[in-house]
């Protein structure tokens, strides 16, 4: 049996949930603490929503720079995540991928 934890990384990880992942940076402890889930076997999934990309305050490519930087420290530090899923949309589209809507990982 495969074992998987989502984690939100805004607000869980590092920065603040009401920014965007620009603005993200690992809290001390959590590159430590992902590091312990990928070496017990558990797979690492991170989920966020990112609604400044459908309103365009953030463009895709800046979502996808900023979360390989992010995925660089982790691997700097041997630790990874497995998967990321994030929502793009803001709240009045009723998307189903929205947190805390189950639709990134149902």
């Amino acid at each position: 049996m495969t074992i998987a934890v989502f984690i939100d990384l805004q607000g869980t990880l590092g920065g603040d949930s009401h920014g965007d992942i620009r603005s993200l940076d690992f809290y001390p402890f959590a590159i430590e603490a992902l590091k312990r889930l990928n070496d017990a076997g558990i797979l690492v999934i991170g989920i966020t929503n990112q609604s400044r990309i459908s309103g365009g305050a953030l463009t895709l490519a800046e979502y996808e720079d900023k979360l390989q930087q992010l995925k660089d420290e982790l691997s700097r530090n041997n630790a990874r995540f497995d998967a990321v899923y994030c929502c793009p949309h803001q709240r009045y589209e009723n998307c189903l991928c929205k947190k805390p809507k189950i639709g990134m990982i149902g």
